[in-house]
């Protein structure tokens, strides 16, 4: 059993993304699989969300933060009703500027922040949270905080 703590984030998410070797990458795979199975998703997530507020000091460091949760936990998942998924966009959004870093990771935030939020692109085919007031008034403040 694998629970999850502090030091189990760090090793699950430092790592950089892109330049990790396939060998590290299988061993971090197992770890996360570990401890998705054997720990209670709103538990896990808790840690998830305070290791991106608490340890991940630069954009490259939110960005590889995305890119490895989706990894990890895939584009199905939902975010703990003690938490709010847009309070989650709108810090991730204040803390990367996608104009500049949109072929970093545009698509992969794009489609993160539509399941966190569960947005039906059925019927909203033109939703893009960057543009949604509420993730900017969001963002904002998280802004005017640093």
């Amino acid at each position: 059993m694998i629970v999850i703590c502090n030091d189990i984030c760090k090793r699950l998410f430092s790592m950089d993304y892109k330049t990790i070797d396939d060998d590290e990458r299988k061993k971090l795979d197992e770890l996360a699989e570990h401890v998705l199975k054997d720990n209670d998703w709103n538990n896990v997530y808790s840690f998830f969300d305070s290791y991106l507020r608490n340890e991940c000091r630069t954009e490259n460091d939110v960005i590889n933060y995305v890119l490895w949760f989706i990894r990890y936990v895939g584009l199905s998942f939902t975010i703990p009703s003690s938490f709010d998924a847009y309070d989650l966009i709108g810090y991730i959004y204040s803390n990367v500027d996608l104009e500049k870093r949109w072929n970093d990771c545009g698509g992969e935030f794009d489609d993160f922040a539509n399941e966190a939020l569960k947005i039906d692109l059925v019927k909203d085919p033109y939703y893009q949270f960057w543009r949604d007031p509420k993730i900017i008034e969001i963002a904002n403040k998280y802004k005017e905080e640093k």
